[in-house]
């Protein structure tokens, strides 16, 4: 029974798990993109938003933090620089995971398993949030209701004589 055992092994004992962990965080963190498994995209959203996270609050701590996780010191000032800043007003949700079609299949239905061992493939990626998205959509103001000459004719403020 699996009660209360969170996350996947992955065909892996825990050190070679938590390196590969490390490698794909770092790779995701530096080129924001990358194809991997699909159950290694899902563990590694589990894993890089927690780094996210932290990376949110500038301080030695949470830098230390990081740099136990990650190791690299390229991926982590680029992290706290960069990204940590960008998605300061977010609260989670920062990558998403699309599964992506075989490039190798001839057929009309796409497949998104690998030609070799039929591995579901997936893309994982950093949510791209900047203000000038959020700024461009235009605002479409309500037109206000223009009288018509229904509405005139009747109205208690018409001071025509016609009437009389």
């Amino acid at each position: 029974m699996r009660h209360k055992l969170k996350g996947r092994k992955l065909s892996r004992n825990t050190g070679h798990r938590n390196s590969l962990l490390n490698n794909l965080s770092t790779a995701l963190i530096l080129n924001e993109s990358i194809n991997t498994t699909l159950p290694k995209a899902k563990e590694l959203k589990r894993y890089a938003e927690k780094i996210i996270h932290k990376a949110k609050t500038d301080s030695l701590h949470n830098r230390r933090l990081v740099i136990s996780k990650i190791g690299s010191t390229d991926a982590y000032k680029k992290l706290f620089e960069d990204i940590g800043n960008r998605y300061k007003d977010r609260n989670g949700g920062y990558t998403r995971i699309i599964k992506i079609p075989s490039s190798s299949t001839k057929s009309k239905i796409k497949s998104f398993f690998r030609k070799g061992d039929g591995a579901a493939m997936a893309r994982i990626e950093l949510v791209e949030e900047t203000t000038s998205d959020l700024q461009s959509k235009p605002v479409i103001p309500t037109a206000e209701k223009a009288p018509t000459t229904s509405d005139t004719t009747n109205s208690d403020n018409n001071d025509s004589d016609d009437k009389k």
